[in-house]
């Protein structure tokens, strides 16, 4: 028994035209478009959770005198920088 003769060719033809056309209108109609930015409507601002905590105004705090901690210091360091700036006192 041998297999049917059918040319791909055939099927590819028929199934490439409608693609084709599809594309090019998709092409033409995105030129017409404008993006977010230009139409003037904003974007708002992510809304982050956690951003109305305490710790964000003490760091602030922090920063402002110099004692926040930095992006490459560790938490063990930092706190270390604190023990020798405000060692414990015991009476």
């Amino acid at each position: 028994m041998r297999w049917g003769k059918t040319s791909f060719a055939h099927y590819a033809e028929r199934l490439l035209v409608p693609l084709i056309l599809y594309l090019l209108v998709r092409i033409v109609t995105s030129q017409y478009r404008k993006p977010a930015s230009e139409t003037g409507a904003k974007v708002p601002d992510p809304v982050w959770p956690g951003l109305d905590s305490e710790l964000f105004v003490i760091n602030r705090r922090l920063s402002e005198v110099q004692l926040s901690r930095m992006p490459h210091e560790s938490l063990a360091n930092w706190q270390g920088g604190w023990r020798r700036l405000f060692p414990l006192r015991v009476v």
